[in-house]
């Protein structure tokens, strides 16, 4: 029997690591559509977090810089977003 995904997980065939994301940008290859989630932990950003904010902040700029350096950026768009 195959192990069910994670119950938070709504397309295990449609989720990449993060590096993915980098090696697309890298190639050209980015989906039409990606969804960057938040590494929760050492770069999270929410006050009373353990960790700095410091960390979210060079984790997001690297994700936003990285975009903006790549092919990608002439004809896409990059809606950051936060949740509070």
């Amino acid at each position: 029997m195959a192990a069910s995904p994670p119950p938070f997980c709504l397309d295990p065939h449609h989720i990449a690591p993060l590096s993915q994301y980098y090696t697309d940008l890298t190639n050209g290859t980015l989906p039409s559509f990606a969804f960057i989630e938040a590494g929760y932990g050492l770069n999270d950003e929410h006050p009373g977090s353990p960790a700095s904010i410091l960390g979210g902040q060079q984790e997001a700029a690297k994700v936003i810089n990285a975009f903006m350096a790549s092919p990608e950026w002439k004809d896409s768009v990059f809606f950051f977003s936060y949740d509070e």
